[in-house]
């Protein structure tokens, strides 16, 4: 799943915020304030990640993924240029959740 041609706006990063995430944990993440939990119910919602999409310390879109769609709560916290929004579904694991992690380059190094 690449975010880039999924998500057109204009955009620098995605920052992932999973289930439970409340102001505090967006103000960490996504490095400035925005209420989160006005404008999502991520904060109460296990069954969501919310993906946030930033361009000047501003948030352009936000969308609340189903979790059963594929699984980001795992990197709840970490933000990812546009450039390395990349991402692939990881092995199907015991409780059920499809993963979803970045897509590794492959190493060029000699």
């Amino acid at each position: 799943m690449e975010l880039q041609a999924a998500v057109p706006k204009d955009w620098e990063r995605v920052c992932i915020l999973g289930p439970y995430s409340n102001d505090e944990a967006a103000m960490k993440t996504l490095g400035f304030n925005w209420p989160v939990e006005k404008h999502s119910s991520i904060s109460y919602n296990d069954g969501i990640a919310l993906l946030v999409f930033v361009r000047d310390r501003k948030v352009v879109k936000a969308l609340e993924d189903p979790r059963r769609s594929g699984d980001f709560s795992d990197l709840s916290g970490r933000c990812f240029p546009r450039d390395k929004a990349q991402f692939v579904q990881q092995a199907l694991p015991d409780d059920g959740w499809l993963r979803l992690v970045p897509r590794m380059e492959p190493d060029t190094s000699p």
